[in-house]
């Protein structure tokens, strides 16, 4: 009993911590329309980022909070955008 107490305290925790998270999506497109695979988009001042698929689609999960979010390609002028994302919610740039 005192085990399954423990998961399940562990499970629940486990859950409220991953609602404190906000989602950051968005597709990286060129000054020619066309979306741009493996671009950099970076969420500053913590330096989380990723890049881009296929199909140049995005995605971060970051805590709540006010972030500058860059997105650079070699031979593409760097966008940059500020965001104020909150628990739970999404922000598509």
């Amino acid at each position: 009993m005192k085990t399954f107490f423990s998961l399940l305290v562990a499970t629940l925790i486990s859950c409220g911590l991953m609602a404190q998270t906000g989602t950051v999506t968005g597709t990286v497109v060129g000054s020619n329309g066309e979306t741009l695979i493996a671009a950099n988009v970076a969420a500053m001042p913590n330096l989380k980022g990723t890049t881009t698929d296929v199909n140049g689609k995005y995605t971060l999960e970051l805590e709540p909070g006010v972030y500058t979010i860059t997105a650079s390609y070699i031979g593409f002028t760097e966008d940059t955008k500020e965001i104020k994302l909150t628990a739970g919610g999404t922000e598509t740039l």
